[in-house]
């Protein structure tokens, strides 16, 4: 199993979200895939 992990910049706007999208779909042909997001760059709580 891989883990993959992606930092806000990656999920930062729909372009670099759908890049993960296919970094995810070419990983789960390999084999099983657990991945981790992060929130989107900038984006916080305001509590």
């Amino acid at each position: 199993m891989r883990v993959l992990k992606f930092g806000g910049t990656s999920v930062a706007n729909a372009e670099r979200f759908l890049r993960v999208a296919d970094i995810l779909e070419s990983n789960a042909r390999q084999g099983q895939v657990a991945t981790v997001l992060s929130a989107p760059a900038k984006i916080t709580n305001h509590w």
